[in-house]
């Protein structure tokens, strides 16, 4: 009852922000209407100048790995703005990147619960993370994957999230079969900035983020460490999904002529709730999951890394990157601290990489990486029985890759086109090849590009799959198969972007295709991980985003995907489970004034397939419903260095699951930043 009523006060109060802020904007509405009615002609211009440099100034780096205008990208790339995360003051990146074409964000639960970010209708180990360009892995992950760790990536430095889609393994390697999401940090900032930030929501959730920073023209240093404590939802049980969070990400910089030496650290080290998994009643219905009071699981992750950059001459420069990571992963099944299976890995990474300008109209890339990793499993002996003495399984491998990408521009920089290839020798593993090519032709004049993508990727199974396994009465069952190949796939697609009215409206919309060899499954019926399957995706990624004015910019994402898979070689084609055919995103922000900043968000989700277990174990094809959510943010700049906001995720309480848990209902927060220092 005491939670009913507080929602409801949060709503109304929140209801009353929302009528002050469409009642202010719809008065600033009407004086913008008449200050553009006297506006000269010269102000207009200088006002579609300033529309034109927001759409041509965006570079990435993520889709060519050298940095290029956006509009020159030969594939498909989405960016997040810092202007994007401030406006809904939303800090953790699983959230934002749901956002974008082609992406799905399935989180089981509230704050702080277990997430997945896929692409284009495939799984979620063949997205790549990167941070300032460096891989982000856990390979002590079942699927190698970093979906343990992407709920706790906080974005409170980054200069842009660069999304690219599709298969980019020439590039970047083992697991980026779907595409790469490269979080950028701010940097080479000049003079001292401090600030705090703080926020209060439901459900005694506590978030405390800050920044301190300095800069001079030769060298820089970033520190922003965070705080999350949440007890989280109860879904009708006894006990909370609680989720606590502490770590940090810092960088620096130095320069001395054409030599620059970064490094970056990050670090995470959280404790979250763990509990029943969602399951049907004898009558089909949704039986909830539940907290338990003894399971939780902790985890912890970090990475250093340093990047070397050198520019020789004009002809030449090159970049050395270098990076060790360790993860930790332990779950806890009771009150006895032993009883614990324990996930750990280690990684080191180095690569080389050189730019070759041979012309205005011909570069080349050429470079090679090497990766060392180490894999500890820990099993207590035999439980059952009252022995928990840890037993470890250790196994360790390494890879070395090379590749090279050559750039060709034509007829005034209107035609690009890129043809790369890589050969990966790993340890354990057969040698495999991959290669892609890609051209965008650009038209100035029309605001039109095309652009079409095909490549190969591949991704080499992970310790788990290949030695992964449990103790049975102090006995190892292997689930795991050393006898693996890696998985191969071929992907295309073929693009349009368009821009409207002085670059006001931007429109894109790509055809993809994705199919799948020697993919990895568990086979129920051998207990273990075999090259059985088959799988393939197709679809459609639209977008419309319009900026009609400073004041506001509005953007709908369309997804459309056919993924389907096959359980062997023999078998028919079926669809895929956890995936919606269709899913559409609209985000708005209006800036009525200086001061003032509203940013909405509706998220539509097709209804899915969900298999989940009946009372008698048996496995039943769930269809999940479709649902819309709607969240809020409103930022108000009290004063030049103190800003709050008010934000609310759902809205108006939509009941929905994602893959059976239980989602949150409305969830209020309030918040406050105080800038000490800086701008």
């Amino acid at each position: 009852m005491n939670r009913i009523y507080f929602t409801k006060k949060m709503l109304s109060v929140l209801s009353f922000l929302l009528l002050c802020v469409f009642g202010f904007s719809f008065s600033l509405s009407a004086q913008e209407q008449q200050k553009a009615a006297d506006l000269t002609e010269k102000a207009i211009e200088e006002e579609i100048k300033w529309l034109q440099a927001e759409a041509i100034n965006i570079t990435v780096v993520t889709a060519s790995r050298t940095e290029i205008p956006l509009l020159k990208a030969s594939k498909s790339i989405s960016v997040i703005s810092q202007q994007d995360i401030e406006s809904a003051q939303e800090y953790f990146l699983p959230k934002m990147l749901d956002n974008m074409p082609g992406v799905f964000f399935k989180r089981q639960g509230g704050v702080g619960q277990f997430s997945r970010i896929n692409m284009r209708g495939t799984d979620s180990q063949y997205v790549q993370f990167q941070y300032n360009g460096i891989p982000l892995k856990d390979v002590a992950d079942m699927q190698n994957t970093f979906q343990p760790f992407i709920q706790d990536l906080y974005l409170g430095n980054s200069h842009r999230v660069e999304v690219l889609r599709g298969t980019n393994s020439t590039l970047y390697g083992s697991q980026a079969m779907s595409g790469v999401i490269n979080m950028i940090p701010d940097k080479w900032n000049r003079g001292f900035k401090a600030e705090l930030r703080s926020e209060i929501g439901e459900h005694s959730t506590f978030i405390e983020t800050g920044r301190i920073a300095y800069g001079e023209d030769k060298y820089y240093i970033d520190l922003n460490p965070v705080y999350v404590n949440s007890d989280g939802e109860k879904n009708g049980g006894i006990f909370d999904y609680y989720y606590k969070k502490s770590g940090f990400c810092a960088g620096g910089g130095i320069k001395s002529g054409d030599v620059s030496l970064e490094f970056n650290s990050l670090f995470s080290d959280n404790d979250v709730a763990m509990g029943s998994s969602p399951s049907l009643d004898t009558e089909g219905n949704l039986m909830r999951n539940q907290a338990d009071k003894s399971q939780h699981h902790e985890n912890q992750f970090r990475q250093t890394g340093i990047v070397l950059n050198h520019s020789l001459s004009s002809l030449w420069d090159y970049t050395l990157k270098g990076s060790y990571s360790k993860t930790q992963r332990h779950y806890f099944y009771s009150d006895i601290s032993e009883d614990m299976s324990g996930y750990d890995g280690n990684t080191a990474y180095f690569e080389l990489q050189n730019n070759i300008h041979v012309k205005d109209w011909l570069s080349l890339i050429a470079g090679a990486d090497y990766e060392r990793s180490e894999y500890d499993e820990q099993q207590p002996m035999d439980k059952y029985q009252g022995r928990y003495d840890a037993v470890h399984f250790e196994h360790d491998w390494d890879s070395w890759d090379v590749f090279g990408n050559l750039q060709f521009s034509f007829l005034g920089d209107s035609l690009r086109m890129n043809v790369g290839a890589r050969y990966s020798d790993h340890e354990k593993f057969d040698a495999k090849g991959v290669w892609e090519a890609s051209a965008a032709y650009i038209s100035e004049k029309y605001g039109t590009k095309i652009y079409g993508h095909i490549g190969t990727g591949y991704r080499t199974p992970s310790f788990y799959e290949t030695y992964g396994g449990y103790l049975l009465m102090g006995q190892f069952v292997t689930v795991g198969n050393e006898n693996l190949q890696p998985e191969e796939s071929i992907s295309c697609e073929i693009g349009l972007e368009q821009f409207f009215t002085e670059n006001r409206i931007h429109a894109g919309i790509t055809y993809f295709t994705v199919n799948f060899d020697n993919l990895v499954n568990y086979d129920f019926s051998e207990s273990r991980y075999k090259n059985a399957s088959e799988a393939k995706s197709q679809g459609i990624e639209a977008y419309l985003n319009i900026m009609p004015c400073r004041y506001f910019k509005a953007g709908i994402a369309y997804t459309h995907t056919n993924p389907e898979y096959k359980e062997s070689v023999t078998g028919e084609w079926a669809d895929r489970e956890h995936f919606p055919k269709n899913k559409v995103n609209i985000t708005a922000c209006f800036y009525p004034s200086e001061k003032l900043t509203a940013f909405c968000r509706i998220g539509w989700t097709d209804e899915k397939t969900v298999p989940l277990y009946d009372i008698n174990f048996n496995q039943i094809k769930w269809k999940e419903d479709r649902f819309t959510v709607a969240d809020l943010a409103i930022t108000y700049k009290i004063s030049k260095n103190i800003e709050a906001w008010v934000k609310a995720d759902n809205l108006f309480d939509e009941d929905y699951t994602e893959g059976g848990y239980t989602m949150p209902g409305p969830w209020i927060y309030g918040g406050v930043k105080v800038i000490f220092a800086g701008d």
